[in-house]
């Protein structure tokens, strides 16, 4: 039965210093009966709730939002808190509505400790704490500028050296290089998130991004990944959220790619699965689900609860295998809180897992954003004069040799002084400026340049290792331009200059990402800008290609379909891997998947119903290709007409 305000009243009189909080089953808050003001004491800077996901204290916030999902599950428990001005007690029940809406109701009880006696050891300690934490913080930071900078050299040189002539052993070697210097980067990356998830360091950087390209990348970075271990890679997105978007970019990035790279790492055979979808939306808030799914190895049920707590893998095999530090997830359920959504987890062992992540994000008031350059025009900054600081002797010859390949008049300073000393005799563009130096340090340059100097018009660019933002925010304010984080790959130090000398727009603007409801089926299907650029125009060469995918993939596919029927699976994979390239190189990634899914391998084994379901689904689109593929010939102006 439904409880009318009044009766909540009538309850709040006979408990004093308590609260009642109605939500529905997205939690967001429908009232609040608050007369002795305890959300005023529990949240002094925002009293005013409007969802259970958005309470600022982070560990408060994951305790009540556990309660309210377990009472919409028939669990109702009391579960106490020590706060440093005391202790507060929380129970969630489940409503019967008259409308059979799912709604809630949050009870919070609030006992004031005095100041005194155990109240002052529990501030003070407290405050201990996060003093500790801190420190923690900024020594891990600490390392991991002392690890990214000799790392930046290593990333930086081996990709020049990949773009010399190498025999196929000495490929080898710099491919082995390159994986590893990425993988030990990212166990940097995770250590020094994590030091900072735990010191509450974390603060988000809210931007305008596209979301359909932040998953596109995603896809794109891990693709490689998953068709080196022969598995199927399937992105599904909502078209309705082809939309520019409001928020962390960077933290929900990382929450996703953990998610895709552990079902890659997990699953030795089948496929991983990202699937972007459109919950809920409301003015401009809307809420958005990932949902990543594999055929991997599954989770034991045991293990379930415990699969997000730091350094715990689903069994100690695990980390020998597979290698790690076991933080990937738990970093994921903490960046998740800190956006104010929610993981969580559904798997049985050896059936695969499904991990879901719901974020709320705002509708940006933009209705396209400009594309980083993706190639790089060398001409473009020929003759530009940049002026190059660094005390690190492997990051300045990186620098000069990639400056150089740029075709900028390039000048090098060792460190501070003498970057202050060479600037009056020249005009530079361009300033590439690393912060931390000895004596003088990269912000007493720019302040120099600025303030002695007096010029505002160069563009000054910090090149640094820190990954803390309350630096990289003090950089901004610092007379910097932009700021560049090492180790960066040769596009990014380019897409940074272009961007500082208002060079992009104009290189880009065609390759703007327009916004707008139309849907071409065809732009799903495939993409012919490969055999366009392959066939230069040669209208004749373009149409026989294209009638020759047309026959070998009619031809191809018949034969999958008699294979499959024939149960002759060793026939039927032989003929899924020579269909690949072709596919591949007319941009068909819904059937690459399926084929890639269906070549498999020796160990893979895949049952009756689900080859059932590749093949038709490869006859399906294959025909819709086709179809499309007739319309797309182009008229060769050499034949006469009929």
């Amino acid at each position: 039965m439904d409880i009318q305000p009044v009766e909540y009243q009538k309850i709040l009189r006979s408990l004093p210093g308590t609260c009642i909080i109605v939500f529905d089953e997205k939690l967001n808050v429908l009232q609040q009966f608050d007369q002795d003001r305890i959300l005023e004491k529990l949240f002094p800077e925002s009293s005013q709730i409007h969802n259970l996901t958005f309470i600022p204290d982070t560990d408060l916030k994951s305790t009540i939002v556990q309660a309210c999902e377990e009472a919409f599950n028939g669990v109702s428990g009391i579960t106490n808190m020590d706060l440093s001005g005391g202790n507060i007690s929380i129970q969630a029940v489940k409503l019967k509505h008259s409308t059979g809406r799912k709604n809630g109701s949050l009870v919070l009880h609030f006992s004031e400790v005095p100041r005194e006696g155990y109240g002052k050891e529990l501030i003070r300690g407290k405050e201990e704490a996060e003093e500790t934490s801190l420190i923690k913080s900024r020594f891990m930071a600490r390392i991991s500028h002392e690890i990214r900078t000799p790392l930046n050299a290593i990333i930086g040189f081996i990709e020049q050296l990949q773009k010399t002539k190498l025999d196929s052993r000495q490929k080898n070697f710099t491919d082995i290089i390159d994986k590893s210097s990425a993988y030990l980067l990212d166990l940097v990356n995770e250590i020094l998130s994590f030091s900072r998830l735990e010191s509450g360091a974390i603060k988000l950087d809210e931007v305008d991004f596209n979301l359909e390209s932040l998953f596109d990348e995603i896809y794109d970075t891990v693709k490689v990944r998953a068709e080196d271990k022969g598995i199927n890679l399937r992105y599904v997105f909502d078209e309705s959220l082809k939309i520019v978007c409001h928020g962390d970019a960077f933290r929900l990035k990382q929450v996703v790619m953990n998610l895709m790279s552990n079902g890659i790492k997990f699953t030795e055979f089948g496929y991983v699965e990202m699937n972007v979808s459109l919950i809920q939306q409301k003015d401009e808030l809307l809420w958005i689900r990932i949902k990543v799914s594999d055929t991997g190895m599954g989770i034991e049920k045991h293990k379930l609860k415990e699969i997000f707590e730091e350094y715990k893998q689903a069994s100690s095999g695990i980390a020998r295998k597979h290698g790690g530090t076991g933080l990937g997830l738990t970093i994921s359920k903490r960046l998740t809180g800190v956006m104010n959504g929610k993981i969580w987890v559904e798997s049985k062992a050896g059936e695969g897992s499904s991990f879901f992540v719901e974020v709320p994000l705002k509708k940006s008031e933009k209705e396209f954003l400009i594309k980083d350059i993706l190639q790089i025009n060398s001409e473009e900054l020929a003759g530009i004069p940049v002026l190059l600081v660094d005390d690190d002797a492997m990051n300045r010859a990186l620098g000069q040799i990639i400056l150089e390949s740029f075709n900028m008049e390039v000048t090098i300073a060792g460190d501070g002084h003498e970057a202050m000393e060479v600037y009056g005799k020249a005009q530079y563009d361009v300033v590439l400026l690393d912060i931390h130096m000895p004596e003088v340090s990269g912000l007493d340059v720019a302040d120099f340049i600025r303030n002695k100097e007096n010029d505002t018009k160069v563009k000054i660019i910090a090149v640094t290792a820190d990954m803390i933002q309350e630096d990289i925010n003090l950089y901004a304010g610092s007379h910097i331009d932009d700021v560049l984080i090492k180790p960066f790959k040769e596009i990014n130090l380019y897409n940074k200059i272009c961007k500082a000398l208002d060079l992009d727009s104009k290189l880009i603007l065609k390759e703007s990402i327009i916004l707008t409801d139309s849907k071409d089926p065809e732009l799903l299907l495939y993409d012919l800008s490969e055999l366009k650029s392959v066939t230069r125009g040669n209208q004749g060469f373009f149409n026989e290609m294209i009638d020759t995918f047309i026959s070998n993939s009619k031809e191809g596919v018949r034969q999958i379909r008699d294979y499959f029927e024939e149960e002759n699976w060793t026939e039927m994979q032989e003929t899924a891997h020579r269909l690949i390239p072709s596919f591949k190189h007319l941009g068909i990634k819904m059937v690459v998947s399926d084929l890639i899914e269906i070549k498999g391998g020796p160990s893979v084994q895949l049952d009756r119903d689900r080859l059932e379901t590749l093949v038709s689904n490869i006859e399906e689109i294959t025909n819709l290709v086709i179809s499309n593929l007739e319309g797309d010939r182009e008229p060769d102006i050499t034949s006469s007409p009929g």
